[in-house]
């Protein structure tokens, strides 16, 4: 049995037609903008993932020389328990050339890092010391410790005037060097 509507069920029934198509147009749309938001994230994204992939590509011989440069001049780690005692020396050598004496010195744990995609290991083994003395002999000492063949870093550095000689400066540090592994 069909019944005809009369006027006034039309009218309710185009209206709540009319609420549902606005609202199922809303929920939709609102999806909708979302993923294009998100896929204009993604895009962006990609972009510069794509820009640091064509730079590295056109300085590709400068990394492969940078590469050679460190396999040829970064130290190779022969014995890690020896590495320790043999930069606690190197620093105390630099030190008494600059008439600064290393104390409290502690050799640290060797931490490396694994091979990865067919690249050398690599291993830090550090030493922590407190050197005091003026200003220019500790700032020469800094300068003489960090040569760019050396692959010596410091971890941490800490600084202060002496509290009982104002002439004097004390430095707390954490130096680690860095050698291939294979």
């Amino acid at each position: 049995m069909s019944m005809q509507m009369n006027p006034r069920e039309r009218a309710l029934a185009f209206i709540v037609g009319t609420l549902l198509a606005v609202a199922a147009t809303f929920i939709l749309g609102k999806i909708f903008l979302g993923h294009q938001r998100e896929l204009s994230r993604q895009r962006a994204e990609k972009t510069i993932a794509l820009i640091s992939m064509r730079t590295l590509i056109a300085e590709r011989e400068l990394w492969e020389e940078r590469d050679a440069w460190l396999n040829q001049n970064q130290p190779k780690l022969d014995n890690a328990n020896s590495a320790g005692v043999d930069l606690l020396e190197r620093v105390k050598k630099i030190g008494q050339k600059r008439g600064l004496t290393p104390t409290e010195a502690q050799i640290g744990i060797a931490d490396g890092t694994g091979k990865s995609a067919g690249r050398n290991a690599y291993q830090a083994v550090s030493v922590s010391f407190t050197v005091k003395g003026r200003w220019q002999e500790l700032v020469n000492f800094l300068y003489d410790v960090q040569s760019p063949t050396s692959f010596l870093v410091f971890e941490k550095a800490t600084l202060q005037l002496d509290k009982e000689d104002k002439t004097q400066v004390s430095g707390t540090f954490k130096l680690a060097q860095w050698f291939i592994t294979q």
